[in-house]
């Protein structure tokens, strides 16, 4: 009965051990999964900054273009602007002569 015993206590003992082990193997499964976890978010994070950067410099210099199509677009709409009030204001004083004229005409024809 006591070798049964010892036995069974020894294949107690080297199942524990086996259980420990398989405990500490799974432990470093864990650790090597977490920390290439960690390595990935950091890549994605890093990724993701540099896409960011990427963009923002890519809408600066759209902005920046379209910004300056902007102000020529403006700039010539401005002078279009400028000779069409000029063209107007040389029709005003043109029909103001013509007015008169025609006034002059009626005055003398009236006469």
């Amino acid at each position: 009965r006591k070798e049964t015993n010892d036995a069974y206590s020894k294949a107690l003992c080297q199942s524990a051990e086996e259980r420990r082990r398989g405990e500490d193997r799974l432990l470093q499964q864990l650790e090597a999964v977490q920390s290439l976890a960690d390595h990935a978010t950091q890549y994605c994070v890093e990724e993701s900054q540099a896409t960011v950067a990427a963009i923002e410099q890519r809408l600066a210099a759209g902005l920046k273009e379209v910004t300056h199509s902007g102000e020529e677009l403006l700039a010539q709409h401005t002078g279009r602007l400028a000779n069409c009030k000029a063209s107007l204001e040389q029709l005003e004083q043109d029909l103001c002569i013509e007015q008169d004229a025609r006034r002059a005409m009626e005055a003398t024809l009236g006469m």
